[in-house]
């Protein structure tokens, strides 16, 4: 990997990518209140949760980058592979945030499966789409 031709648009873009894909998925329009009401939280508890959102876009560009890491070692520079691995590699952090969501001890969580369904729609989707992008780019 030549890092002196690292992706920085890529990161930048597909960064975009996930907050817009994060901020359908989880609107009201779309799985927002299903999501809130079987995660057990309030309009209030969502209003203080701005450590939450800075928190989640760091993992999600570690995630991205990760993402790119992988797609210019493998060499598939290409968008069809580029989603074919960010779809693997969205289902490996499905599996691995099932136990983390679906044995939640937390008082408030209704329906855990749910809530583990709704944040897995949206991981794979930023995964697809940001290792198309990459792929675009590479």
């Amino acid at each position: 990997m030549n890092f002196n031709q690292f992706s920085v648009l890529g990161i930048i873009i597909n960064l975009l990518v996930y907050i817009i894909v994060g901020m359908a998925v989880y609107s009201p329009l779309l799985f927002g209140k299903v999501w809130q009401k079987n995660k057990g939280l309030s309009g209030e508890d969502l209003a203080g949760s701005g450590n939450s959102l800075i928190l989640s876009t760091l993992s999600g560009f570690l995630a991205i980058s990760m993402l790119y890491v992988i797609i210019d070692l493998l060499n598939y520079s290409t968008p069809l592979w580029g989603l074919m691995i960010g779809l693997i590699m969205a289902l490996f952090a499905v599996a691995t945030n099932f136990n983390l969501v679906v044995y939640d001890k937390s008082k408030g969580t209704k329906n855990r499966l749910r809530v583990w369904l709704i944040d897995s729609f949206n991981t794979i989707l930023v995964y697809a789409l940001a290792g198309a992008v990459f792929g675009i780019l590479l």
